[in-house]
């Protein structure tokens, strides 16, 4: 992905652990750290992945999030961020409705626990600009791109690695606390 490649290479994500248990309390985590992005130095802070491995809504109301969270941050009348933040949303359990059961491509919005990933739309701009200008459409090219990685990984073994890294998670949160 190339909103995230660089920024890792350049360790300039951060990691954010939600204690949220639900929508409100992750809507309050997703405005905090949306504030702490956009009043951080770009050069330091490109983008906020926050992980909220004790939301247990399921993954209907944290698609309900999502959806509402893309919504407000793009209304025009939206006070807060001013139409400078971009949200993704991935869960354990994502599916796109139009697939199969167990096709690898909804592994493109899993995570090992339920994870919104924040980014500044300047960033965005930047990236798809400088793609258009070398005749890449860059929303067809990930999808493109993690169609093909993925199905070559395949179902199974995409699986069974989403479980490890979830147990390695879970192992890690649970020394944490």
């Amino acid at each position: 992905c190339p909103f995230a490649n660089e920024p890792f290479k350049k360790n300039t994500i951060r990691y954010a652990i939600s204690d949220a248990k639900n929508r409100d309390e992750l809507i309050d985590d997703c405005f905090r750290e949306s504030a702490l992005l956009l009043d951080s130095d770009p050069d330091s802070l490109v983008t906020t992945l926050l992980v909220a491995p004790a939301f247990a809504a399921g993954l209907q109301v944290w698609g309900d999030v999502g959806y509402w969270m893309e919504d407000y941050l793009d209304s025009e009348d939206e006070p807060l961020f001013e139409d400078k933040i971009a949200v993704v949303f991935f869960h354990p359990n994502w599916t796109f409705e139009e697939l199969d059961r167990e096709d690898p491509t909804h592994f493109e919005r899993r995570a090992p626990f339920p994870t919104v990933s924040l980014l500044r739309k300047d960033d965005i701009g930047v990236i798809v600009k400088d793609c258009m200008q070398r005749g890449i459409v860059v929303s067809q090219q990930i999808s493109e791109h993690n169609t093909r990685i993925l199905s070559q990984k395949g179902f199974p073994a995409l699986s069974v690695l989403l479980k490890k890294i979830r147990s390695a998670g879970k192992a890690v949160l649970k020394k944490a606390s």
